[in-house]
């Protein structure tokens, strides 16, 4: 499998953004064949010209940079903001030895679940399999997911990671 690219990613970004090469040089003051030599990994932007670059493609440098998206926690307006019977409450769980666990829950079924469930609201994580003298211990608070969500606290709300490479992750997309 190919690994992507600063170049691919700049192509990928420069199409998806309709342009040509000379357009994206125009707007950058380089000429058309230093676009070229960045698609094809030949050279690389200089650094000055990335948040520029990142600008024009609606993505952050680090984005630009390194392919991860900034996954950020946001408080959108109602005029934005899914329906909340829309939303759904996401957690994966990465174990020391690879085991995944992954939830898809619809913020409705889970506000049921918390407020006429008989659970004392968390979802708990650990992995015994981690190795060290302590297990990855997580306890996740549905009370406060809900009480995050219906205030329009939307995206990636916390990642907790182990220094034995258990990880968790909760969103509210």
């Amino acid at each position: 499998m190919d690994e992507e690219t600063l170049g691919s990613r700049i192509v990928d970004s420069r199409k998806r953004c309709k342009m040509t090469q000379e357009e994206l040089s125009e707007r950058l003051g380089v000429t058309a064949q230093a676009v070229s030599k960045w698609e094809n990994d030949i050279s690389c932007p200089d650094i000055t010209l990335l948040p520029k670059l990142s600008s024009i493609f609606g993505i952050s440098v680090d984005e630009l940079l390194s392919g991860r998206k900034n996954e950020s926690v946001e408080a959108l307006d109602e005029v934005k903001r899914k329906p909340f019977e829309r939303l759904i409450f996401r957690v994966r769980f990465v174990g020391a030895d690879g085991d995944r666990i992954a939830a898809n829950i619809p913020m409705p079924l889970l506000k049921i679940v918390v407020e006429c469930g008989d659970a004392d609201g968390y979802i708990n994580f650990s992995d015994e399999k981690s190795g060290g003298n302590e297990a990855f211990r997580s306890r996740i608070d549905l009370k406060k997911v809900l009480e995050l969500v219906e205030k329009s606290t939307l995206g990636k709300l916390f990642e907790l990671e182990s220094s034995y490479g258990e990880r968790l992750e909760v969103y509210v997309e």
